[in-house]
C-alpha cells in the first residue's frame, strides 16, 4: 500500500514540479484525492462518513442528490478506476449497491478532509439513510446520530443495541451501549420521555454489570433511576403513571439482585424483591411478576430452602412459558435442577441442569452457562464427587476475572478452592485462595453463596488436621448464618463444629449436640444430601472416639441416602467408613 502510493505520488506530479513528496501516507492520499475532479472528491469524502463500507444511495443522500443519480454512479466508477474503492458483490442493505475502501488509510485520509460542519451534517444524514434502509445494527445508526449532534435520536438506538447484544450474550458490548445511552440522556433536556429513558438505561446497565462492577457502583445507578421515576409521583397529586410504576418496580427488583449478588440475602435483597413483586402485581405485569418470582426462588435455593424455592420457580416457569421467554425458562430450569439435587434426586437434578446448560451453550448465553457450571459443580459437591466438581469449574474463575466479571469469578474460584481442598491438593487450593482473596477485596468481600464457601473452608481445615482452626471458622459461620437463615452454611458449620470439638477432646455430648443440630436443620429444610454428609461425619466422630458400634447406624443412614440419590462417590465413602478396620 505504501509503495503503491509512493509510486503514484511521484508519477502523478509534473516533472518540473518543485512540490515536496508528502511526508506521511495519509498526507499522500489526501494530496492524491485533491487531484481528482470535484465530483469524485465530493463523493469520496461523503463515502468516508460511513466508515470502511458505504453505499451509492448513502453517498447521494449526503451530497443532497437523488438516490440513483447518474453523477454519483460516474464518480464512484472513477474512484474504482483510480483503485481507491472497490465494488462489493453482496450488500447488507438489500438492493443498495455496496462499496468499500481498498484500505482503511484511504478512508482515514478522506474523512480527515471534512470540516466539523461537514462531519455533523454528514453523520446525521448517514444515520437517516441507514435507518430508512433497514440497517439492523442499531449501534451503527446511534453512533452516526451521536456524531451528527442528534443525541435524542441516538439514545433509544443505543438502548436497542444493548438489548440485542445482551440477547446474543455479548455482555461487554451491551454494557457499552447501555452506558452510552445513560450518558447521553444524563445531559438531555428535561422531559418525561428523556427521564424514563434514562432510568431504563441505568437499570439495564446495572443488569449487565452485576458480575463486573461493585455493589456500590450498581446501587448508585439504581438510586439515580429510582429518583428519576419517583420524583413525578412526589411532585404530582394525581395518579402515578403506570410506566413510572413499572420502571420503579424494575429498579427495586434490580436493587434486590445487586444485594443478592453482593451476598446480602435476607436483609436487603428480600426487602427489594418483595417491593418489586408488590408493584408488579399492582400493575398486573406478568413478565415482571415471573422474573421477581424467579429471583425469590433463586435466593431461597441458595439459602437452602429447596421446597419453597421450587414452588416460586415453578410459578415463574409457568408464566415464562406463556410469555415464550426462553432465556428465563432456561434459568429457572437450571435452578429447579439444583433444588432436585438438594432434596436427594442427584441424578435427575444433574441431568436437568446439564440439559438446560446445553441449551444455554447453543444460544451462546455466558451468564446462563456460568449458572449451569456453578450449580453443576455444587451438585457434585453434594454427591461427594470432588473430581467432577473440580472439572466443572477448573480455570473458570481465572477466565471470568480476565473478562472483568469479578463477582462471578469469586464464586467460581471459591468452588475450585473447595474441590482442590477435598482432593488433598493443598498447594493448588492455596494458589486459588490467593487469587480469590485479591479479587474478593475488589468486590467488597461478599458475593453469591460466600457463606457456603466460608463453611467449606471450615470443613477443609477439619480435613487438613487443624481442628482448632476448623472450630473457630465454624463458630464464625454459625454466628452469621443462623440469624440470616442461611441453612446450607449453617448445616455445614454445625457439623464441623461438632466434629472439630470431638477431635479437640471435647465432651462427646457437646459434640453430638452440634451434629444433632446440623441434622435437625437439614431435615427440616429437606436438605437430604446434607443430611448424608452430617450422618457420615457423625459416624466418623464416634468411630474416632472408639464407639464403632454406635457409629454404624450413622454410616448406614448416609449410605441409604446416597444410594437413593444415585451418588456413587458418596456411597463409596460411606461404605469405606462403615467397613471394620
Amino acid at each position: 500500500m505504501i509503495l503503491e502510493e509512493l509510486i503514484r505520488s511521484i508519477a502523478e506530479q509534473d516533472s518540473g514540479s518543485s512540490k515536496e513528496m508528502p511526508e506521511t501516507v495519509v498526507a499522500m492520499l489526501q494530496a492524491r484525492i485533491g487531484r481528482f475532479d470535484s465530483g469524485a472528491r465530493r463523493a469520496v469524502r461523503a463515502a468516508s462518513v460511513f466508515g470502511q463500507t458505504f453505499w451509492s444511495g448513502g453517498v447521494a443522500a449526503i451530497l443532497g442528490l437523488p438516490k440513483n443519480a447518474p453523477a454519483v454512479t460516474g464518480w464512484l466508477a472513477a474512484l474504482i478506476d483510480a483503485e481507491i474503492i472497490e465494488r462489493h458483490a453482496d450488500s447488507r442493505l438489500g438492493e443498495e449497491q455496496e462499496y468499500g475502501f481498498r484500505h482503511a488509510l484511504v478512508q482515514d485520509a478522506a474523512y480527515g478532509l471534512l470540516t466539523e460542519s461537514d462531519l455533523s451534517t454528514g453523520h446525521r444524514l448517514a444515520g437517516e439513510f441507514l435507518e430508512a434502509e433497514g440497517e439492523r445494527d442499531a449501534a451503527v445508526i446511534a453512533e452516526h446520530y451521536q456524531r451528527g449532534g442528534e443525541p435524542e435520536r441516538a439514545a433509544p438506538l443505543f438502548l436497542r443495541a444493548g438489548d440485542e447484544a445482551a440477547r446474543l450474550g455479548l455482555i461487554s458490548a451491551a454494557r457499552q451501549h447501555f452506558a452510552a445511552a445513560a450518558t447521553i440522556l444524563g445531559s438531555a433536556p428535561a422531559s418525561a420521555a428523556a427521564r424514563r429513558l434514562q432510568a431504563e438505561a441505568l437499570i439495564k446497565q446495572t443488569g449487565v454489570s452485576l458480575f463486573s462492577d461493585s455493589r456500590e457502583k450498581n446501587l448508585e445507578r439504581l438510586v439515580a433511576a429510582e429518583a428519576l421515576v419517583s420524583a413525578p409521583a412526589q411532585a404530582a397529586a394525581d395518579a402515578v403513571d403506570i410506566t413510572d410504576t413499572r420502571l420503579l418496580a424494575r429498579a427495586h427488583y434490580s436493587m434486590g439482585r445487586v444485594n443478592f449478588y453482593g451476598g446480602s440475602y435476607q436483609e436487603l435483597a428480600l426487602f427489594w424483591y418483595q417491593q418489586a413483586l408488590t408493584q408488579a402485581q399492582q400493575i398486573d405485569d406478568p413478565e415482571l411478576t415471573s422474573v421477581v418470582a424467579m429471583a425469590l426462588g433463586t435466593m431461597r435455593s441458595l439459602q437452602g430452602q429447596p421446597r419453597p424455592a421450587s414452588q416460586l420457580l415453578h410459578r415463574a416457569l409457568e408464566l415464562m412459558s406463556q410469555l415464550d421467554n426462553e432465556l428465563e425458562m432456561i434459568r429457572a430450569s437450571i435452578w429447579l435442577g439444583w433444588n432436585q439435587v438438594q432434596v436427594g434426586h442427584y441424578r435427575d437434578g444433574l441431568r436437568n441442569i446439564e440439559e438446560a446448560e446445553g441449551r444455554a451453550r447453543q444460544l451462546k448465553q455466558p451468564l446462563l452457562i456460568f449458572a449451569g457450571q456453578v450449580l453443576r459443580a455444587s451438585s457434585h459437591r453434594c454427591a461427594m464427587n470432588f473430581s467432577k466438581m473440580l472439572a466443572a469449574v477448573a480455570n473458570l474463575g481465572a477466565a471470568l476475572a480476565q473478562q472483568g466479571e469479578k463477582v462471578a469469578a469469586c464464586t467460581a474460584l471459591s468452588l475450585e478452592e473447595w474441590a482442590h481442598g477435598h482432593l488433598g491438593q493443598k498447594e493448588e487450593a492455596a494458589a486459588v485462595r490467593t487469587r480469590l482473596l485479591a479479587l474478593s477485596e475488589e468486590v467488597g468481600g461478599r458475593y453469591p453463596a460466600s457463606d457456603w464457601f466460608a463453611a467449606g473452608r471450615a470443613e477443609a481445615a477439619l480435613r487438613d488436621g487443624t481442628p482448632e482452626v476448623a472450630l473457630r471458622l465454624a463458630q464464625e459461620v454459625v454466628e452469621t448464618s443462623r440469624p440470616a437463615s442461611l441453612f446450607v452454611s449453617w448445616v455445614i458449620a454445625e457439623r464441623v463444629w461438632g466434629a472439630a470439638l470431638s477431635r479437640l477432646g471435647g465432651a462427646i455430648e457437646e459434640s453430638e449436640a452440634h451434629l444433632k443440630e446440623s441434622l435437625r436443620i437439614a431435615s427440616a429444610e429437606e436438605l437430604r444430601l446434607e443430611m448424608a454428609h452430617t450422618e457420615l461425619w457423625w459416624g466418623r466422630t464416634l468411630h474416632e472416639r472408639g464407639a464403632q458400634e454406635a457409629a454404624q447406624p450413622h454410616f448406614r443412614s448416609a449410605l441409604e441416602i446416597f444410594e437413593r440419590a444415585g451418588c456413587d462417590e458418596g456411597m463409596a465413602q460411606a461404605q469405606a467408613a462403615a467397613t471394620p478396620r
